[in-house]
């Protein structure tokens, strides 16, 4: 890992957690311990409303507000990242997921007003999980036609990224990919 994707992950990492502050966890039928965050845009939950972006719940005063403000402000620069990884990893996968979404004409994470795209949107919305979280086994009915997905071990309370050398190791992780028989052992990683 370069010097430059080591600030990346970094600014990734403690952003993300701070952020998270200011959000309920999110929890779905498959959620079994841990936390996790969602940012960006939703589906609708109104019959009139198309999308709705994911609502901070715990802002209690002005700093608060000015705090959560100033770190939704990153969301463009976290999507830039990201966007860089996944389009480095898997380049067909990225684009068909750009196309999906122009298509749709829905906005991507890092937008910060519905019809102001200033990106090149690949997912509407971002998911973070800390705090040894997991799932059941099962199979998302999203609209995009793959999920990308990056794990980083951190420092819980600081979001600093985790080392070996300070005693972070992975137990037990698995992911499973059904579409391709494919399991990840986060213990052999």
């Amino acid at each position: 890992m370069t010097p430059q994707e080591f600030k990346d992950i970094q600014f990734l990492t403690t952003t993300l957690v701070q952020l998270g502050r200011f959000y309920n966890t999110q929890t779905n039928s498959s959620f079994l311990t841990g936390i996790m965050k969602g940012f960006g845009w939703r589906k609708g939950y109104e019959p009139t409303e198309h999308a709705g972006t994911y609502t901070p719940s715990n802002i209690q005063t002005e700093e608060d507000y000015l705090e959560w403000k100033n770190l939704i402000l990153q969301l463009p620069k976290i999507e830039s990242i990201i966007a860089s990884r996944f389009k480095k990893l898997a380049p067909g996968l990225f684009l068909q997921a750009v196309e999906k979404m122009q298509k749709a004409k829905v906005p991507g994470f890092g937008d910060l007003e519905f019809n102001n795209s200033n990106s090149t949107p690949f997912a509407s919305n971002l998911t973070a999980t800390w705090g040894e979280f997991s799932n059941q086994a099962h199979i998302d009915n999203d609209v995009g036609p793959i999920s990308y997905g990056g794990w980083c071990g951190i420092e819980e309370a600081s979001g600093e990224p985790a080392s070996k050398a300070g005693g972070y190791d992975i137990e037990y992780g698995q992911f499973f990919l059904p579409g391709i028989s494919t399991v990840v052992d986060f213990n052999a990683v």
